[in-house]
């Protein structure tokens, strides 16, 4: 009936093993050392929010949500990696998620509403079995790629207002 750091993120050490967390309301997780491989989060009446010094990785099931929020995804690797995660989202959640390397997130049913999503140093890939679109509706851009951005929607459109921005820090054989 309750959630895990609703009101503050809930500390942690995950030093090898998996994450695995069932909860009413919001998840709030910060792993300050290492890696956070993921068997399942779900909250079935809040946001899941997981931020790591490394990786958010899958465990490596296939096809079955990874993380399931009903008002909102928020994923934060500040030396790592994001994915390649497969989501669950109620119909008005928004996806953020920002990291220096990879970002790779797959919605697996419905569109993908996206509020934000930053690889500074790798690629943004977001696959959703529905539509990819502006989660928020403004002009400002969405997706930003340090090495490319790849989008897919499988059975759905991406959103005209979409925007997407890919960089590179370095030109090299021009």
């Amino acid at each position: 009936t309750g959630g895990v750091g609703t009101a503050d993120a809930v500390e942690m050490a995950l030093n090898g093993g998996s994450l695995k967390v069932l909860a009413a309301l919001t998840v709030n997780l910060e792993n300050q050392s290492g890696a956070i491989t993921i068997d399942s989060v779900a909250s079935s009446g809040g946001s899941v929010i997981l931020k790591s010094s490394g990786n958010i990785a899958d465990a490596g099931d296939m096809n079955v949500a990874d993380i399931t929020a009903m008002t909102g995804l928020d994923l934060a690797s500040t030396s790592g990696s994001i994915g390649a995660l497969d989501i669950e989202m109620s119909s008005g959640s928004r996806v953020r998620a920002t990291a220096s390397g990879n970002i790779q997130l797959r919605e697996l049913t419905g569109t993908m509403l996206v509020q934000r999503v930053e690889s500074t140093g790798g690629k943004a890939i977001l696959t959703s079995d529905g539509g990819i679109v502006d989660g928020l509706g403004t002009n400002d851009v969405d997706v930003i790629g340090g090495a490319g951005i790849e989008l897919r929607a499988s059975s759905g459109a991406i959103s005209p207002t979409f925007k997407a921005a890919w960089w590179c820090s370095e030109l090299k054989g021009l």
